[in-house]
């Protein structure tokens, strides 16, 4: 360029969409969405993915979490434990103040917690913590490996 310096050039963008799905840290079965929207962006190694998803049934969601899969591509080992950003939310099936996601390291799926009360720890969602109606939606920057 003319300061004499050199410039680097973006090669590599993508732009696309993906599906969230509920899943179960253990197994699910039997959901149904009306609505499973996921945009995301990629330039190089960050990836800022949008979603949206509406359950019609809820199913049944085994194990310990309930996560949100189907992100674009897995993200990155280090640092673990990533909070990403915090939910819209409607239609939970208990009463909470606020949902948030956290990475699942290597893996393309995001855990969901919950702050359930006031003074009150954050705590993990469960299959009884979701409704046949629960709409959950949010737009998450990370990194993938």
């Amino acid at each position: 360029d003319a300061s004499g310096q050199s410039s680097e050039l973006l090669d590599d963008y993508e732009e696309g969409t993906w599906t969230p799905s509920f899943v179960g840290s253990s197994s699910e079965s039997g959901q149904s969405y009306s609505t499973q929207d996921g945009t995301y962006v990629k330039i190089g190694r960050m990836v800022h993915a949008k979603f949206r998803v509406v359950l019609s049934a809820e199913g049944t969601i085994s194990g310990t979490y309930i996560l949100i899969t189907g992100l674009p591509f897995n993200a990155a080992s280090s640092p673990v434990a990533v909070h990403v950003n915090n939910c819209y939310f409607v239609s939970l099936g208990v009463n909470v103040y606020s949902v948030g996601l956290q990475l699942k390291e290597n893996d393309n799926k995001m855990y969901l917690w919950a702050v359930k009360g006031a003074n009150t720890s954050r705590v993990y969602l469960a299959n009884t913590d979701l409704s046949a109606t629960t709409e959950l939606g949010a737009s998450v920057v990370y990194q993938t490996s």
